[in-house]
C-alpha cells in the first residue's frame, strides 16, 4: 500500500529534472502518492528548462516522467509561448520528449524571422534533451490550422515546423488546399503542400487532381 498525503497554503514541492536540475511546483494545494501527484489552485510549475507553465490541474507521476495540465494551460520558454486547455508532456523514447497541447491551442513563436502565430485545435512540441534541457525540435499543429507570419497569413489541415532549417511546410487535403496569402494586397499561392523556406522562398506541390495556384513566384513541383 502507497503512503499518501496532502498540503494546503503556500504549496511549494521541488524533485530532480534533466541534467540533475531542479523542477519547481507551487500550489495552492496538493495530494498524491508515491504514483501520482495532484496540483490545483494557481498552479505553476517552473520545468527544468527554465520555462514555465500555468494551469488549474497539474498531475504529475514520478515514476513515467509524465505531467498532464488542464484548465487554462499557459507554457512558456524563450522560443515558444503556448495557450491550450490540456497540455501531456512525455517521455517519446531516444532522450526526447512530446509536449502535447489540445483545445482552441495557440502558438507563439519568436525568433530572428520574426513572429509565428498558430491556431488550431491540437498541436505537438517535440523536444531533444540537451545539456540545456528540452531542446525544440520540431512543432506538428493539426486540425483547421491558422497561420500568420510578417504579412503572410496561411491556413491548412496540417502545419510543421523545423527549428534547426527555420522551414515551414503547410498542408492541404484532398478535397481543400493550403494556401498562403500576403496581407493587404492580393498576392497568394494555393496547392496541396506549400514549403517556406528561411530565405523567403516558397516550393508548392499539387494535388492529383487540380494543379498549383498562384500570383506570386513559386517553385511548383
Amino acid at each position: 500500500k502507497s503512503e499518501s498525503f496532502t498540503g494546503d497554503g503556500t504549496v511549494r514541492m521541488t524533485s530532480a529534472g534533466s541534467g540533475g536540475k531542479p523542477v519547481i511546483v507551487e500550489a495552492g494545494h496538493v495530494e498524491g502518492t508515491q504514483q501520482r501527484i495532484d496540483y490545483t489552485r494557481s498552479v505553476q510549475m517552473f520545468p527544468a528548462d527554465g520555462g514555465k507553465v500555468q494551469t488549474d490541474h497539474l498531475s504529475a507521476y514520478p515514476n513515467e516522467n509524465r505531467f498532464e495540465a488542464a484548465g487554462h494551460v499557459h507554457s512558456q520558454t524563450s522560443e515558444l509561448d503556448v495557450t491550450s486547455q490540456t497540455l501531456d508532456v512525455k517521455d517519446s523514447g531516444e532522450n526526447s520528449q512530446i509536449a502535447h497541447y489540445t483545445g482552441d491551442v495557440r502558438a507563439e513563436k519568436k525568433d530572428k524571422d520574426g513572429i509565428l502565430v498558430l491556431r488550431g485545435q491540437d498541436l505537438k512540441v517535440h523536444l531533444k534533451n540537451g545539456e540545456k534541457g528540452g531542446q525544440l525540435d520540431t512543432i506538428v499543429a493539426t486540425g483547421g490550422v491558422e497561420m500568420t507570419q510578417g504579412i503572410q497569413d496561411g491556413r491548412g489541415d496540417r502545419f510543421e515546423y523545423n527549428f534547426a532549417t527555420r522551414e515551414s511546410l503547410l498542408l492541404g487535403t484532398v478535397a481543400s488546399d493550403a494556401e498562403v496569402h500576403e496581407r493587404g494586397s492580393d498576392q497568394f499561392v494555393k496547392g496541396c503542400s506549400i514549403l517556406m523556406k528561411s530565405d523567403g522562398s516558397k516550393t508548392a506541390k499539387p494535388c492529383a487532381d487540380r494543379s498549383v495556384t498562384s500570383s506570386i513566384k513559386v517553385n511548383k513541383k
